[in-house]
């Protein structure tokens, strides 16, 4: 089951989506090389968003062009919504399509913060020294008093107000 490294743009399928391909494009995603996923990502959301909108698929969206400008509406964008979160397996916030209005706003917030994509690594998330790094820091908070918290982050907090 095991998909190419090396996915072009024109192998997205441009058919309807269903439920037990979704999954798919995760595997994509995770397989290309980190300096293709971004353009994946923008194909990607660009067959949905005209699927969603009922556009003709032969004249694809520009990364600028607003959803609102393409005729997208509340229902429209709940569907967008729906759909991705299907194909991504993540809950998406129900006003997606209008905190981030085009293709490129969509694909930058989903890469950075939902996908936590990184260009330079070939993984999906954090890397494995992140990985590391962060349970052990894990451990060490959950070894911790309550006291001891709140005194961390009482010290967080004045480091970030007054620097």
């Amino acid at each position: 089951m095991g998909v190419n490294s090396q996915i072009q743009d024109s192998q997205i399928d441009h058919k309807e989506s269903t439920p037990a391909q979704r999954p798919d494009f995760l595997k994509q995603l995770a397989n290309a090389p980190g300096q293709k996923r971004q353009d994946l990502l923008v194909a990607y959301l660009q067959k949905e968003v005209t699927q969603v909108l009922r556009l003709d698929q032969s004249h694809p969206i520009k990364g600028q062009q607003g959803f609102a400008e393409l005729g997208m509406d509340s229902l429209m964008a709940v569907e967008l919504k729906s759909r991705l979160e299907g194909s991504l397996g993540q809950t998406l916030s129900s006003t997606l399509a209008f905190n981030y209005p085009n293709i490129n706003a969509l694909a930058n917030y989903l890469a950075q913060d939902v996908l936590c994509l990184d260009r330079a690594d070939d993984s999906l998330g954090l890397s494995h020294s992140d990985h590391d790094q962060s349970s052990a820091a894990t451990e060490e908070l959950e070894e911790l008093s309550e006291e001891d918290l709140a005194s961390l982050l009482d010290e967080e907090l004045v480091t970030l107000v007054f620097n």
